[in-house]
């Protein structure tokens, strides 16, 4: 799922910068705008589930 890299980059930001780097790292690999939306916020919440447990 995860690159190990691109964890590492997510655990040293915070919050608000996540979602920027996120959109920004998929946007280099030339999605269409919905579909860069939907993996955006499916990464999201898979991020916001793995910060919130434990």
């Amino acid at each position: 799922m995860l690159s190990s890299v691109f964890f590492e980059q997510l655990i040293g930001s915070d919050r608000k910068d996540i979602a920027f780097f996120m959109h920004k790292r998929l946007y280099t690999k030339n999605f269409s705008q919905k579909t860069l939306l939907a993996i955006t916020l499916l990464g999201w919440s898979r991020l916001n589930i793995l910060l919130t447990n434990p």
